[in-house]
């Protein structure tokens, strides 16, 4: 019997698909193709898609889980599904909140974040940012971050916020 017929008949062994792809990867082209392939189907396997939140945009979800880090979709200063009345202030304030939130439904927490992208209205209100953005984190642990103008942000809101975090 070949190798491969080998493989095939393992089927009804105690290996699973996965695995068996990997062997026949590691048989027909060597070693470094069988991991790849091992590690390519493992690593789908692992993604978790975070389905709790808001309906008022939904076109994704809160986060995505991959290989214990947490992608942390945008954020805006949505409560109820809706976004708060307010200043600048206040929506910066409630879309740091959503992103704590999300972060902590998904097992990780703002202390865990390794780097924020942070979209504001108007750059007359950067200062005011920095101050309500730095009084979430501890400030040994600030994450790497960027922080831009964007001209219309989604359901008129004034501050987005999206995060990167370790589980």
């Amino acid at each position: 019997q070949s190798t491969w017929g080998k493989i095939m008949s393992a089927k009804s062994s105690s290996l699973s698909c996965t695995t068996q792809i990997a062997l026949a990867g590691a048989i027909t082209g060597g070693l470094a193709l069988g991991l790849s392939l091992y590690n390519f189907f493992q690593s789908r396997k692992s993604r978790t898609i975070m389905k709790t939140g808001s309906k008022a945009v939904p076109v994704y979800f809160p986060a995505h889980i991959y290989n214990g880090v947490v992608y942390v979709s945008g954020q805006v200063a949505l409560k109820d599904g809706k976004l708060i009345e307010g200043d600048f202030a206040a929506q910066a304030r409630q879309a740091m909140l959503n992103v704590e939130t999300v972060l902590k439904n998904s097992g990780s927490s703002l202390d865990k974040v390794l780097k924020a992208n942070c979209y504001i209205s108007d750059m007359a209100e950067y200062a005011t940012f920095n101050e309500i953005y730095k009084s979430f984190f501890n400030p040994d642990l600030l994450p790497a971050r960027v922080c831009v103008v964007a001209k219309q942000l989604p359901l008129g809101a004034l501050v987005e916020i999206d995060v990167v975090a370790t589980l």
